[in-house]
């Protein structure tokens, strides 16, 4: 009877998506599939749900609510929101989130300001230990890229590289290192923690 209401109410549901979202969390899961089911449906126009809503629907401890929320951001993704969602979705402990925000770091970080709000969430992506392989490697691209913009961003990168280049593995150690050095390179007035010695050129014997 619930479900037939709702289908019949669509036009109320839709004029109140937040309170429309919480069937998708639902412990129940029917409940859960019917709901999947209606926003796909429903609610799949641009603009159909606002980043919060789709955010929330993120911020569910279901792996599999999770999973569906990622889709309908997909979906539904509005770039002239893409720093909200960054901002947001950064700060979900999953690691398939991560893992999620880190495909979206390439097409959407494109100021200084924002990326340097973004720096709690490159630290704890590179602080994992043994998991989180290709959100690492991601989010060292990204840093190696946006560092060599500006100073500012070539600062915010050398504050994070050079405290987690001490703890990290040497996989990613020496990837940091390269980091370091290249910053060094275009920025050699910003202090790292690494020293650079020319090489000895010795003649013919």
């Amino acid at each position: 009877t619930a479900r037939a209401m709702c289908i019949q109410q669509i036009d109320r549901l839709q004029s109140d998506p937040e309170a429309a979202a919480l069937m998708i969390d639902s412990p129940w899961e029917d409940t859960r599939r019917f709901a999947f089911s209606l926003f796909e449906e429903h609610f799949s126009e641009p603009g159909s749900l606002a980043t919060q809503v789709l955010v929330s629907i993120c911020d569910s401890i279901q792996p599999e609510v999770q999973q569906f929320g990622r889709g309908m951001i997909t979906r539904l993704f509005d770039p002239e929101h893409g720093e909200e969602y960054l901002l947001k979705l950064c700060e979900h402990p999953s690691e398939s989130m991560r893992m999620f925000v880190s495909n979206l770091l390439d097409q959407h970080v494109t100021g200084s300001e924002e990326f340097e709000r973004l720096e709690h969430f490159f630290t704890t992506a590179l602080s994992q230990v043994n998991k989180g392989r290709v959100t690492k490697t991601r989010v060292l691209a990204l840093l190696e890229r946006e560092g060599l913009k500006s100073e500012q961003s070539a600062r915010i990168v050398a504050r994070i590289v050079s405290r987690l280049s001490a703890t990290t593995s040497i996989v990613y150690r020496s990837r940091m290192i390269e980091i370091m050095l290249a910053i060094h390179e275009a920025f050699p007035e910003i202090d790292l923690p690494i020293e650079t010695t020319s090489l000895e050129v010795r003649g013919a014997v």
